[in-house]
């Protein structure tokens, strides 16, 4: 199988036939499969972990999870940087699924595997401790959230390239600070993930998450009809990439608090 054609094939359905792309995915893993070749078929449930996690269908993440460790357990793979990034997305699934305690272990196992393997300073760091943090946030330990994103933004700003990245680290590092009422730090980084994330669409699925950020800032501040403006923008581009899936409820869940605060504001 040339994965490389695959995975080019697969992006351009993400763009332009989002509707064929879990038929199209699940078909190429049945033929990795049938073909025996397993690293190809490592690769291909990778990407099921993240397209069944985006939209929340658990039964079918967990078989890709579990199926891609098994995959890699038979090659002789355990401890490697490939294994680890399996784990990466595996633990990253379970946090989505509010498998907490699986996630933290499992995260756990990954750093272990990094410092045996990686400089300290090596870009994967900042990714793992960008996971590790929405953990902690989860976990409602805000702090350890907090400490581990000025780990990864330390980190990210030494690789200019990786401008996504960064943006997406400060999204999350704004959504922290929001819970400490560092107000004014909040905005700086929102606004610079904003500002990276604004000209490039093919990233919609974290500008939106990024919008949820901001309008919970304008929120804080008292700015109810310009919070509620943003939120339902950044609703609407969320359900054009990814549909009505757990972000989009949460965002959701959010319009719905904000306009019964907004209301009972107007009424007092």
């Amino acid at each position: 199988m040339d994965i490389k054609a695959v995975l080019g094939e697969l992006d351009r359905r993400y763009e332009t036939d989002r509707e064929s792309v879990e038929s199209f995915l699940t078909g190429k893993i049945e033929e990795a499969d049938r073909e025996g070749d397993l690293e190809s078929l490592v690769t291909l449930l990778n990407e099921g972990i993240g397209f069944f996690r985006d939209r929340s269908r658990f039964a079918e993440c967990r078989a890709c999870c579990a199926r891609a460790v098994m995959t890699l357990q038979d090659l002789g793979m355990e401890g490697t940087l490939p294994y680890a990034t399996t784990l990466l997305n595996v633990a990253t699934a379970d946090r989505a699924f509010n498998r907490l305690a699986e996630a933290d272990q499992i995260y756990e196992e990954v750093l272990k595997i990094y410092k045996k393997r990686l400089a300290p300073s090596d870009y994967l760091y900042a990714a793992l401790y960008n996971n590790i943090a929405l953990l902690r946030q989860k976990q409602n330990r805000p702090d350890e959230a907090r400490d581990l994103l000025a780990k990864a933004l330390e980190i990210i700003r030494e690789y200019p390239e990786a401008e996504i990245e960064l943006a997406t680290t400060l999204v999350n590092a704004a959504s922290v600070l929001l819970k400490t009422a560092n107000w004014k730090n909040a905005h700086i980084f929102i606004m610079e993930a904003l500002r990276i994330f604004l000209p490039d669409k093919t990233y919609m699925f974290h500008y939106s998450m990024a919008l949820g950020t901001f309008a919970e800032y304008l929120y804080r501040l008292g700015e109810y009809d310009e919070a509620e403006a943003v939120l339902l923008t950044a609703m609407d581009s969320l359900e054009k990439k990814m549909g009505k899936n757990a972000d989009y409820r949460l965002l959701e869940n959010n319009l719905r608090k904000m306009r019964e605060v907004k209301k009972g504001f107007v009424n007092g």
